[in-house]
């Protein structure tokens, strides 16, 4: 009965990490309609560690916030991140779904709310080593 109960927690676990896998990623912030995001510009990191664990981090041009009570259901997220201003403290409480590199989604303070949407960033290619000035082609060493 032990074993049964330890497969059915790994099977969960691979299932979870599987679904949120297909969610995590950098997102960035889709331009307004004018073309432009000068106001906003932001990226929001989901992921998923080995154990399940689910973390988020916005980034904003000043800072770099990690979300707390992080939740994922399939395509599904939400989590919050607590802020502080200059006369308190409060929290802003992010939701959206991602589907297919396309994220959408809300952020709410109190009573306010905002919508967004995002794209999953594209992974920069590795750039190639730089060759050694110093050595010279076989082409170009003729004399």
């Amino acid at each position: 009965m032990h074993k049964l109960k330890l497969l059915l927690a790994s099977v969960v676990l691979v299932t979870s990490t599987t679904v949120f896998g297909d969610i995590a990623g950098t997102y960035v912030l889709d331009q307004d309609e004018d073309g432009s995001n000068e106001d906003a510009r932001w990226s929001m990191t989901l992921a998923v560690d080995d154990d399940g664990n689910y973390s988020a981090t916005v980034t904003t041009l000043k800072d770099e916030l990690k979300a707390e009570s992080v939740e994922v259901d399939g395509k599904e997220f939400s989590f919050s991140i607590t802020r502080e201003d200059a006369n308190s403290e409060y929290k802003v409480l992010y939701s959206g779904t991602v589907e297919n590199g396309k994220m959408s989604g809300s952020f709410a303070i109190g009573e306010g709310k905002m919508f967004f949407s995002a794209t999953l960033k594209e992974e920069e290619p590795d750039e190639a080593p730089e060759e050694d000035a110093n050595e010279t082609d076989e082409d170009d060493a003729e004399i």
